[in-house]
């Protein structure tokens, strides 16, 4: 089973999974995204932070405020781990897995609800 239909049968709300679907993809509006496209913006550093530029991988994986509730949510799980950066691969390795349990799919929905909730708190 590929990324996007173990994506896109988690069941949450469409307006969040298609947030999260367009991060995955990499064609969320961020800063960056929106210079690429000649849309002139009076900062293009992160929101949440203000330190670095705000590119997908910064906002939701590097950025130290996204940083600290990835960490609690490790916490909350009991585990360690290195994040990626990646948007893809960080999915994959928080959301579901291979097997075809329901709390699988809980927890992708909870990555889906993390990146949903970081998005909303940009400026």
């Amino acid at each position: 089973m590929t990324l996007f239909e173990k994506f896109w049968k988690i069941k949450v709300l469409p307006s969040a999974q298609t947030t999260t679907w367009r991060v995955l993809i990499n064609s969320i509006t961020t800063k960056n995204n929106l210079l690429r496209r000649g849309v002139l913006l009076v900062s293009s550093l992160c929101g949440l932070c203000g330190e670095e530029e705000k590119i997908v991988c910064h906002l939701f994986f590097k950025c130290k405020v996204a940083w600290r509730v990835w960490g609690l949510y490790l916490s909350w799980l009991g585990c360690f781990s290195v994040n990626h950066f990646d948007a893809k691969v960080h999915f994959l390795m928080f959301g579901p897995r291979n097997d075809k349990g329901s709390l699988s799919k809980i927890w992708g929905g909870v990555w889906i609800a993390i990146v949903g909730e970081i998005w909303k708190h940009r400026k």
